[in-house]
């Protein structure tokens, strides 16, 4: 009997010390904060990005396609500074929109997978999953991505609205195009 006493101590002490071993770290308010900071300005340029109207590269794209041949027969005539100005920024505008839709379907998709890992890394954080030295680092790597992704960010919102600008010149391009036709005539 006494030897199953002492096997029994034996054990509730290695259990014993291994579940304080494993026992969840607690976590640090400061790295919690810092990643729902982080959460809180990627939802916000997530949503941001969802409120511009995608389709409209799409459309320029398609209005590239269309007019893309009066651009260039328009480009071999001689045109004043101001016509030559309009017509050449609206140009590179439309050969471009497919790209620019891209990056922003692109960096929306990025946010997305930023948000999702953000949030699981305030979970493990907050279970005590994580110590917080190794805490520091994860959260340090985010930062730099997220400072990264915000750049790209901005950048989209900077060619939407270039690209808002050439939707709303449109038909001052059009009647720039339409010189051209009415220039050739007999």
């Amino acid at each position: 009997m006494i030897h199953g006493i002492r096997c029994t101590a034996c054990c509730a002490l290695a259990w014993g010390a291994l579940a304080i071993g494993c026992a969840p770290a607690k976590p640090d308010p400061a790295q919690l904060s810092t990643v729902d900071s982080l959460i809180t300005t990627t939802a916000a340029a997530l949503l941001t990005l969802n409120e511009l109207d995608a389709g409209r590269y799409h459309r320029l794209d398609s209005a590239y396609e269309a007019t893309s041949s009066a651009f260039r027969a328009r480009f071999n005539d001689t045109l004043d500074r101001t016509s030559a100005r309009v017509l050449g920024d609206q140009y590179l505008l439309l050969r471009d929109a497919r790209k620019l839709g891209d990056d922003h379907l692109r960096v929306a998709t990025d946010l997305r997978a930023t948000s999702e890992r953000l949030h699981a890394l305030r979970n493990d954080l907050a279970q005590g999953a994580i110590a917080p030295g190794k805490a520091g680092n994860l959260i340090d790597s985010e930062r730099t991505q997220h400072a990264a992704l915000t750049d790209e960010v901005y950048l989209v919102i900077a060619n939407y609205r270039a690209v808002q600008q050439a939707w709303d010149r449109r038909d001052t391009v059009e009647q720039l195009l339409s010189a051209q036709a009415l220039s050739v005539r007999p």
